[in-house]
């Protein structure tokens, strides 16, 4: 989402059920760091992957990883879809938060931890340590620019 929106994981932490625009394939993305609040498109590949976890009422993967003297365990992460009296996209869901979303550090955490098996085409030299989700929004700000995409507040 971050990537196809151009923005940032706390922009995309905060979204709720009403910042998704069907209808008119937007996305509200409230203010934040001193800018605007703004609406942005959704591109065909975002607007198809919520419609399905829409229609499947949210998304569940099952992975499984080396833990120690217990040998491979196998884990199942949840998402919901959310619902009117439950908004948030991506709600807290440790006893621990303080928040009623999860934060950014949570988040950037899951996110190093995916990278670590993240596998690079072979195209050459990538330095899979060196991917940030930060430098992911700046490419795609760039490629927009590159395409002539109109500014909608990246």
């Amino acid at each position: 989402m971050g990537h196809c929106l151009c923005a940032r994981v706390t922009e995309i932490m905060k979204l709720t059920l009403a910042n998704i625009d069907f209808e008119n394939g937007m996305v509200h993305i409230d203010r934040l760091k001193k800018q605007a609040s703004t609406d942005k498109p959704m591109l065909t590949a975002l607007f198809e992957k919520l419609n399905e976890w829409k229609e499947n009422c949210g998304l569940t993967i099952t992975r499984t990883r080396k833990c120690g003297s217990r040998g491979l365990v196998t884990f199942q992460d949840t998402w919901t879809w959310p619902t009117a009296s439950l908004p948030d996209l991506f709600p807290a869901v440790r006893s621990d938060c303080k928040g009623k979303i999860m934060n950014k550090d949570t988040v950037s955490a899951a996110i190093r931890r995916a990278r670590k098996t993240f596998v690079p085409p072979n195209v050459g030299e990538v330095k899979v340590a060196h991917i940030r989700f930060h430098s992911g929004r700046h490419r795609a700000i760039n490629d927009l620019k590159m395409h002539n995409v109109k500014n909608r507040g990246w």
